[in-house]
């Protein structure tokens, strides 16, 4: 066994079905499971103005397609509601959760639609749960053929250029020589629609894998130039042609009309290194008292399979064509593991400092041959370098991924993820996990 002791006979004690918690005072901290039966995992939250939490995720039950999980509860943890969403035909996953400007839920996510062919899935429902309004959008090769879209982020974008308020989606799809291309499908806003043309929806010159995590609109700077709308992240192996796995940051600004003002080429040669793979998943916006700028997080493997969390701080607005003056920060706070998988990100602070969530890879323990992952929370510096870290927040005899971290107004951390209770990976469940930690990242006062 993995040490938190006393912490993980409770988990043991609990029924799989149910939801549980500690028999402590809520309004400190609390650990919770969501679901009922079969699995779930827990992906993704956001916060709202009353204190209440909105999870989404996923959910398996035996003879059932997959179907995204939604849970809301209030500040205590306490189910309000919960619901699930998709096609009875067919399996649906969701990727993340937004709080709009006017209080809607919206939901992306994925439909399998059959193999080799996913489709992009945008959901809003309302704080009381019930459904407003929802669109799926598929590409297709030149061939005729569907391609198969992966589903990152959605973001909100404000009316510009002719444009009326919605949202862009960004992740990948699959190119004509079967490698991956950027996407970037953009939709209205009540009711959802998908663009057509002039938007141009996709990325990459599909001989080489190109991933976008994360779009944002540049709203209160004067572009640089007619291509400097919107500034794509993500990450692509461009720099080692075709199936290399030198992967590294990519930063590719686009036009008024979703066009890509270059290759992004530019930054490739200046972010990471080539003795390692730089995988992005996470991406937000520097506060001001941090000094503004973007804030790209994710995951670095060596050559030897020993990982590492890679963050770069990069200036607002981007000059692009001087990549050196771009670049204010790039680090390496802490050690994963080997081969380790699953999510990194990075939350800002109030007192101008960051949280950053992650898994990491433990090696066997004397009566365990198996590794396995666990969640670690790190506190970082306005440099971004480590100020803490706590490598267990929890654990049992399986795997424990990320979700996401945020900062609650008194300071206090919640943390979303997946835990596997009730026995190894192959016995145990797996279980949508809400935890509320003090400042310190503890669960003690």
């Amino acid at each position: 066994m993995r040490g938190v002791g006393i912490i993980l006979i409770l988990f043991i004690s609990f029924s799989c079905d149910t939801e549980n918690s500690f028999p402590v005072p809520e309004e400190n901290y609390f650990v919770k499971f969501y679901g009922e039966e079969g699995d779930q995992e827990g992906v993704d939250f956001i916060v709202n103005t009353d204190g209440s939490v909105v999870m989404v995720g996923n959910t398996e039950r035996s003879g059932v397609k997959k179907q995204i999980y939604v849970v809301k509860v209030d500040a205590n943890g306490q189910v309000l509601w919960q619901l699930r969403m998709g096609l009875p035909d067919k399996d649906d996953f969701a990727k993340d959760v937004e709080l709009h400007p006017d209080g809607r839920i919206v939901i992306a996510g994925e439909t399998d639609m059959g193999p080799g062919n996913r489709d992009v899935y945008v959901k809003t429902i309302t704080q009381e749960g019930f459904p407003l309004d929802s669109a799926r959008a598929g590409l297709k090769l030149n061939t005729g053929s569907d391609s198969d879209e992966d589903v990152k982020s959605i973001s909100f974008i404000e009316p510009a250029d002719g444009y009326p308020a919605g949202f862009i989606v960004s992740g990948s799809t699959t190119s004509p020589n079967g490698n991956r291309d950027g996407l970037h499908i953009r939709f209205t806003d009540s009711p959802i629609l998908r663009f057509g043309d002039p938007w141009k929806e996709i990325t990459g010159n599909g001989n080489t894998e190109d991933v976008i995590v994360k779009i944002f609109q540049i709203v209160g700077y004067a572009p640089i130039g007619d291509q400097d709308r919107y500034y794509s992240f993500g990450y692509t192996n461009a720099n080692g042609g075709n199936n290399s796995n030198d992967f590294r940051y990519w930063i590719v600004p686009l036009g008024k009309d979703g066009e890509p003002s270059n290759n992004g080429t530019e930054l490739l040669d200046v972010v990471g290194s080539q003795l390692e793979d730089d995988i992005l998943t996470s991406v937000i916006e520097s506060p001001l008292q941090s000094g503004s700028g973007f804030i790209l997080s994710g995951i670095a493997t060596l050559t030897t399979g020993e990982s590492r969390s890679f963050i770069v701080k990069l200036a607002k607005p981007l000059s692009i064509n001087s990549p050196n003056l771009d670049i204010l920060t790039q680090t390496y706070p802490t050690n994963l593991g080997i081969d380790v998988g699953g999510l990194l990100t990075v939350q800002s602070l109030v007192n101008e400092q960051f949280l950053m969530l992650s898994n990491d890879n433990q090696l066997p323990s004397q009566d365990s041959k198996l590794q396995s992952s666990n969640l670690a929370l790190t506190k970082l510096k306005r440099d971004l370098t480590k100020e803490w870290s706590v490598p267990l927040i929890f654990g049992g005899e399986g795997d424990d991924f990320a979700g996401s971290v945020a900062e609650l107004s008194d300071g206090r951390i919640l943390i979303s993820g997946t835990m596997t209770i009730g026995g190894g990976n192959d016995r145990g469940q797996k279980k949508m996990v809400l935890i509320k930690l003090n400042p310190e990242g503890k669960l003690t006062e």
